[in-house]
């Protein structure tokens, strides 16, 4: 049986200094890995699989397969009104020592499915011809991080060059519970309990009903209310608000909902329009979306072009 070889901090430290960058695809595989954005961190992260083939510079494919992973919303995206924790300023970026032009030329991001929040949700992204550059720091970037003495940049070109396809999918049956979820703790964050909320999606051709109720309670005040709204999705991709219809059952909020400036608002907000492509497009540098489609009937069927 062969011996396990001992490696000091120091030995993985200068390792990731002088080893060549890429190396082989393992290196990259663990460098990509590392990069991943926090959602994936934790116990579920080994299940994550991503694959690397190199050609030279280049990145001939690449797959990251996050099927099977458990997805959960952090806390701090509700806690709205907790002031961040004071931090140390940022020390400037250590300038590139090294920098190699590179192509990859098959991008695979599949999670069939990743579980969000325990709701199934299928994500397939697919891209092609993505420029990037191998980069060597002359000291990690991130302290403690030897890894970090090299990077994959993607930031002067990114994706935004790239062609390719987006595709996702989930239970209709599922939305309302998995918004539920999230309200829930949204309005937990604030000291509100929701005590109901039901959301029904129902879909004949282009049109789409969407229909909504719910109750909640804060301190010793309950209130309820129910809405409807009727959005039309055009096939590529814009959805334009035709009707909204807000009541209660309680006389005191049934007020409210009648109150001028409610109203305005609901007027203001019917006939208005908007563009799913234009709000997926990630700006200067980031990847574009075009031809994009929205299918309900059992499932909610997203779809899009990229680049």
């Amino acid at each position: 049986m062969w011996g396990r070889e001992e490696h000091t901090d120091a030995d993985v430290a200068s390792d990731w200094a002088t080893a060549p960058w890429p190396g082989d695809a393992d290196r990259v595989q663990r460098r990509l890995r590392a990069m991943l954005p926090d959602e994936f961190a934790g116990p579920d992260l080994d299940r994550l699989r991503i694959n690397v083939e190199l050609d030279g510079d280049d990145i001939a494919d690449l797959l990251i397969d996050a099927t099977g992973l458990d997805i959960r919303v952090p806390d701090s995206v509700f806690n709205l009104d907790t002031d961040p924790a004071p931090t140390e300023p940022e020390s400037p970026a250590p300038e590139p020592i090294s920098s190699t032009e590179g192509v990859t030329r098959s991008i695979r991001f599949l999670a069939s499915p990743v579980h969000l929040e325990g709701y199934p949700i299928v994500v397939d992204v697919q891209a092609h011809d993505a420029p990037f550059r191998w980069v060597r720091y002359a000291e990690p970037i991130e302290k403690g991080r030897p890894d970090t003495v090299v990077s994959v940049d993607e930031s002067v070109h990114g994706l935004a060059r790239a062609t390719g396809s987006v595709e996702l999918r989930m239970r209709t049956a599922d939305l309302g519970p998995l918004v539920q979820t999230l309200v829930s703790r949204a309005l937990a964050a604030e000291g509100v309990q929701l005590r109901r909320l039901r959301i029904d999606v129902a879909a004949h051709g282009e049109k789409v009903t969407i229909a909504a109720s719910g109750a909640v309670r804060w301190k010793l005040l309950s209130a309820s209310a129910h809405a409807k709204v009727r959005p039309r999705m055009a096939p590529e991709g814009r959805i334009a608000v035709e009707k909204i219809h807000l009541g209660s059952r309680n006389p005191i909020i049934a007020i409210a909902l009648r109150l001028k400036s409610v109203r305005e608002a609901v007027r203001e907000a019917e006939g208005t329009t908007t563009d799913l492509g234009a709000q997926l497009t990630c700006g200067p540098g980031g990847p574009s979306f075009h031809d994009l489609r929205v299918r309900v009937d059992q499932q909610i069927r997203i779809t899009a072009r990229m680049g």
